[in-house]
């Protein structure tokens, strides 16, 4: 068991991602978008907001609340 995941993390180390916006609200939706239909799947995304329309990035959230590897 310890075996396979510790051969796993060595074929594919995991990676974080971070992405720092302010009201960029459709090229953050083609970043994540790009990054999720990628190759490599282990994978941290956290995305920053700094202070853009609420609204906007709440709708991120209930996009992407399925996803457990990304943070908004």
């Amino acid at each position: 068991m310890w075996s396979d995941l510790l051969l796993k993390i060595m074929r594919e180390p995991p990676v974080t991602i971070i992405i720092v916006t302010w009201n960029q609200f459709d090229f953050v939706g083609s970043c994540i978008e790009s990054i999720l239909e990628g190759t490599y799947k282990n994978i941290q995304l956290i995305i920053v907001d700094n202070n853009s329309e609420k609204k906007k990035f709440e709708s991120f959230r209930k996009i992407y609340k399925n996803h457990g590897n990304i943070s908004i």
